[in-house]
């Protein structure tokens, strides 16, 4: 169920897109995980115009076929995806702690504010929504509650991409690479 505040909120984002078409895009941040030749488009075909450097932090600007195009220290190219991660720090694709994903008959709730204040999204298990862009409600939640057997993937980019998490209990502030930047979903 949505909040009015929440449909307002679409509302208003979707005539933002249509006023400011030429707005700049945000960036997601991103390692690389080994020296990378970036090259001027996406493909080894294209000429090189630099090198990205190990445990380097980059901006990605988008990613497409298998490429992405990164900032690194101003240079800007396209680099293949496998010598990036998406992660909280510089280790390869996969890595990190896995955690048992409880799915069933529950609910999530995510709140705007910290806590579990402000207008709220609840959506029950099965629920995904890759690109809460395209609803209004791209980077707007801080908090999340778990009701019943649930659990939830949340995502700072679209397409479940970038930085992800998957959350098994009530949090009450999620952590700064997803407080007001999820923007994909899906509830287990």
């Amino acid at each position: 169920m949505r909040s009015p505040t929440l449909l307002r909120a679409a509302l208003i984002a979707l005539a933002a897109l249509i006023v400011a078409p030429g707005s700049a895009f945000a960036t997601t941040a991103a390692w690389l995980i080994s020296d990378a030749n970036m090259s001027a488009g996406p493909g080894p075909a294209y000429k090189s115009v630099g090198t990205g450097a190990t445990g380097a932090l980059v901006a990605i600007e988008r990613c497409t076929h298998g490429y992405c195009k990164i900032d690194f220290e101003g240079k800007v190219g396209w680099v293949a995806l496998d010598h990036l991660s998406f992660g909280i720090d510089a280790r390869g694709m996969w890595t990190g702690p896995h955690f048992d994903v409880k799915s069933g008959n529950g609910t999530v709730c995510l709140y705007t504010g910290a806590d579990y204040t402000g207008d709220y999204l609840c959506r029950k298990s099965g629920f995904v929504e890759d690109d809460f862009a395209i609803t209004g409600l791209d980077n707007l939640f801080s908090s999340v509650k778990i009701v019943g057997d649930a659990s939830v993937l949340v995502c700072r980019d679209l397409n479940f991409t970038s930085y992800c998490e998957t959350i098994t209990r009530d949090t009450p502030k999620l952590n700064r690479y997803l407080d007001n930047n999820v923007s994909s979903i899906r509830v287990y």
